[in-house]
């Protein structure tokens, strides 16, 4: 049977877009590919037809190009522009369609971002702070540092900051260049605070609240200054798996902590999601793009996926309500247009550099339910359950010494 014998007469067809840049989602073209083709019999059995899709690739990031773009889609008649994957970027597009009044999907972190009849936000940014905050309680940092960039200034203001009794220390990255030194100039920063307070004999806590090239940066810097031990535990705010791009830092017993919307192990068995993520790994070969993390996949599916829901709060058409379940989990949006139900995985590298989901953070809106669920004591190779087992040997060498 052809996709063609589902569409039913009173299908709702709609036209989407979205604006990238050349150099840095060169990707994208295999995410929308795989996603479209994967997506399809969904999108039609929930009675939407994409007629559709325009993709613009931008060469610069100038507000004249991005503006040109987004009254292009409008004369196009697109009715859903989807985000590109930067805060940023992102948010002089989302300015530009409340401007021209057309629908806006973002789907990365955006803590900061504003309410409009217009923009539909995916990543439920609030949830995410909330969780950093109960890890942080959980995880009983009394003290630690954050590592910012001079670009944003701490711009995301974040609750775990607000509202913390902790001892916060802030140390500034100038990333107005790429060079090294600047990182490393940060990392000393770090490390002769706890030189000068004689931390070194505890774990030593930092959270990097840094873009992603630039959290991968401070990290080489950290590795040059002899910061990449157990003694020094960091959570990276932009990263949500700890095995992509971390070959050089997994060993000797680094700490490091991410939260992801996903578990990209668990994924990688699922046999529903294998074609997709098998059908996109193969379009980045053939395309001669080298990119292992599949986040951009995962988000772009579900966005894809939320067109339904979307198109239903702005219709006034008859659309049969449903729970709809994505990579990220259950799909859903509040009065304010927010996501209104979070899953986020924690994961850890282990002692033995493998990743290790740790504990889960999940809200229920309809019970005003959170839940952060964590085993990171009972688990092999974690790094609290080796603390346990260091614990367990001192006692009984102090018994037996008795």
């Amino acid at each position: 049977m052809s996709d063609k014998t589902l569409i039913r007469s009173n299908q709702y067809s709609t036209k989407i877009g979205t604006i990238l840049f050349e150099n840095h989602h060169s990707h994208f073209r295999a995410i929308i590919s795989s996603t479209r083709s994967f997506l399809d019999l969904y999108l039609s059995l929930n009675k939407i037809k994409i007629d559709d899709s325009h993709v613009i690739f931008l060469k610069a990031g100038n507000i004249h190009d991005i503006v040109k773009a987004v009254t292009f889609l409008k004369s196009e008649n697109v009715s859903l522009i989807i985000g590109p994957p930067e805060n940023d970027f992102g948010d002089f597009v989302q300015l530009f369609c409340t401007e021209q009044r057309i629908l806006y999907l973002s789907y990365y972190f955006d803590p900061q971002g504003g309410i409009s009849p217009f923009i539909y936000r995916l990543f439920p940014s609030s949830e995410h702070e909330k969780m950093v905050n109960n890890l942080i309680k959980y995880w009983r940092w009394n003290r630690f540092t954050v590592v910012y960039s001079k670009s944003h200034s701490l711009r995301n203001v974040h609750q775990f900051i607000v509202d913390s009794k902790a001892e916060i220390i802030f140390a500034e990255i100038d990333d107005q260049t790429d060079d090294i030194n600047k990182f490393i100039e940060g990392g000393l920063k770090m490390r002769n605070i706890c030189n000068k307070e004689e931390c070194w004999r505890y774990t030593n806590k930092a959270i990097l609240e840094l873009s992603n090239e630039m959290s991968y940066r401070f990290l080489e810097a950290s590795l040059m200054l002899g910061l990449i031990n157990a003694q020094n535990w960091f959570y990276i705010f932009s990263l949500d798996n700890t095995e992509h791009g971390m070959e050089s830092f997994s060993h000797n017993t680094m700490r490091l902590s991410v939260a992801g919307q996903f578990d990209e192990h668990m994924l990688n068995n699922n046999g529903t999601y294998i074609p997709l993520i098998k059908k996109y790994k193969q379009q980045l070969k053939n395309d001669g793009i080298n990119k292992t993390d599949i986040t951009d996949l995962v988000r772009f599916h579900d966005a894809l996926l939320s067109i339904p829901i979307i198109l239903q709060k702005n219709s006034q058409k008859g659309f049969q309500k449903k729970v709809i379940y994505g990579l990220t989990g259950k799909i859903s949006f509040d009065e304010q247009r927010m996501r209104a139900d979070a899953a986020f995985h924690v994961l850890e590298m282990g002692v033995d550099g493998k990743q290790i989901n740790t504990g889960l953070w999940y809200t229920n809106s309809k019970q005003l339910e959170r839940v952060l669920s964590m085993t990171d004591k009972t688990l092999a190779n974690t790094h609290e359950s080796m603390m346990e087992e260091s614990k367990t040997v001192r006692n009984l060498l102090y018994f037996n010494y008795c």
